[in-house]
């Protein structure tokens, strides 16, 4: 389901009193978004640590073909933090939000953090491409801790 979808069913379950009711297609919702929030948090560390290692070894702006790389790696952390950030409210909305309210206003947040579309050929088409790439590999790797039956 793609994460818009995910989000109106949210905001359509909080307001119809959904979310008082689990089911087991409710639960496994839940694990999944879950699951998620904590793929994409594990994709921005990696990146954060990346950065972090690109700049001990190139210097904060990196030199020559060391800035492309270096614009490439903060462009694709910064991306990540938006994505994780976007995943955490809608976590925040289907497994903790108290009250129905909570929920409407957890999903809303997490709509103002999506990132708009890219142009095609850009930077930020790379990064967007990359990071579904990373993030399908990491969905698909049955030891990672996220991936665990208890999510």
């Amino acid at each position: 389901m793609r994460l818009t979808g995910l989000l109106a069913l949210v905001l359509l379950a909080a307001g119809c009193g959904m979310l008082d009711r689990e089911t087991p297609e409710a639960r496994e919702r839940r694990q999944i978004v879950a699951r998620d929030a904590c793929l994409h948090d594990a994709l921005v560390s990696n990146s954060r640590a990346t950065l972090r290692e690109m700049e001990r070894m190139l210097g904060a702006t990196g030199s020559g073909a060391g800035t492309a790389v270096m614009g490439y790696t903060r462009a694709y952390t910064d991306y990540a933090g938006l994505r994780a950030t976007q995943m955490a409210y809608v976590d925040s909305a289907v497994n903790h939000a108290r009250a129905r309210g909570d929920s409407t206003r957890y999903a809303r947040s997490a709509l103002g953090y999506a990132p708009s579309p890219p142009e095609l050929g850009t930077l930020e088409a790379n990064v967007t491409t990359a990071f579904a790439r990373d993030l399908a590999i990491v969905r698909g790797d049955t030891t990672h801790p996220c991936n665990g039956g208890n999510r």
